[in-house]
């Protein structure tokens, strides 16, 4: 018989990053740390803003919504940026999953039409190639 992901009862837990986080955690694996966890974009751009200096490097994950199961909700972003600025600059910022470069409202912009249920903010570690 086939067994798909409904019918498995590990497969929400595992597909969930907050769970995943803590499952790995919970066997003393290291995980990228956790600088902001929202259900709101407002939220969410408040959090990077108040917490995050321009220049650190994190990635933003956009939970649920029209991003589901793909790395589209997935901002990589090397350099930092500037959500939730008050006054964000045309700046550009490099974006590495998509291979290019944004402004903050094209970041912002595009993390809002995802519509994401939440959004979870972790510091990116440059892995060896």
């Amino acid at each position: 018989a086939n067994v798909g992901p409904s019918d498995d009862i590990w497969f929400p837990t595992i597909d969930d990053k907050m769970a995943g986080l803590a499952f790995v955690k919970g066997l003393g694996v290291q995980a990228p740390k956790i600088f902001c966890c929202s259900e709101t974009l407002s939220d969410l751009k408040s959090c990077i803003w108040s917490n995050l200096p321009l220049g650190h490097e994190y990635v933003i994950h956009v939970m649920g919504g029209t991003s589901s199961h793909s790395n589209q909700g997935t901002f990589v972003l090397p350099d930092g940026a500037e959500l939730g600025s008050p006054s964000p600059s045309s700046t550009l910022y490099r974006e590495l999953l998509r291979g290019e470069s944004f402004t903050t409202a094209q970041i912002e912009s595009m993390i809002e039409s995802m519509n994401g249920a939440s959004y979870l903010v972790q510091k990116f570690i440059l892995g060896s190639s």
